[in-house]
């Protein structure tokens, strides 16, 4: 899923490519800056925040690639680490930020799943944020 460099088992929060606060797409990084999914019609990242957090927003960067049209997210799902039914979802993406505002969840693991622009090849996310707090 990231690059060159096949991912396994948990990657703690702070540790990993997608939150490192690094939003570029720099495939000469290593380990990359990045993930993507080729040839594949959705990509899926589950987050495990270790607890219960009150989460009120979370923005992923993707890359709907303009020029080459060979990346390209059509639509992002926000949903329970189990379950099929959307917490949210965001029908029609831009190139860079896309935000999922105003949320009021109590969560410890959730999931984004991306869907593949028509016509495109590769999903490719490069940094999220999630925002809240502890519950109270």
């Amino acid at each position: 899923m990231n690059g060159d460099v096949e991912m396994e088992g948990p990657i703690p929060f702070t540790a990993g490519s997608l939150t490192d606060g690094d939003d570029r797409y720099d495939y000469h990084r290593h380990p990359c800056s990045y993930a993507y999914w080729g040839d594949r019609d959705t990509g899926e990242v589950l987050f495990d925040l270790t607890d219960t957090y009150r989460i009120e927003r979370i923005a992923i960067k993707v890359n709907n690639d303009p020029s080459r049209r060979a990346h390209g997210t059509a639509k992002i799902e926000l949903l329970p680490a189990e379950g099929e039914e959307p917490i949210a979802v965001i029908d029609e993406t831009v190139d860079g930020w896309n935000t999922f505002e105003e949320l009021d969840l109590e969560a410890q693991r959730l999931r984004l799943r991306l869907h593949l622009m028509e016509g495109r090849t590769y999903l490719t996310i490069a940094e999220v944020q999630i925002w809240g707090g502890e519950v109270e």
